[in-house]
């Protein structure tokens, strides 16, 4: 069964909308973490690894 378009459009826009979240919290990360330890320095690339895959949408 193929899913109407509506209801394929509405999966989108949920998926784009908790994107855009993970990529404000990804930039938030980055602006307050400073690059002290090995831990941070880890969510700081993959933070800024989101921030560089969102520009690329």
């Amino acid at each position: 069964m193929v899913p109407s378009t509506t209801e394929h459009r509405g999966t989108d826009i949920i998926s784009l909308s908790q994107a855009a979240t993970k990529i404000q919290q990804a930039q938030q990360t980055l602006q307050s973490t400073p690059p002290i330890s090995e831990e941070n320095n880890d969510e700081r690339t993959l933070a800024r690894q989101v921030v560089n895959w969102s520009s690329d949408l």
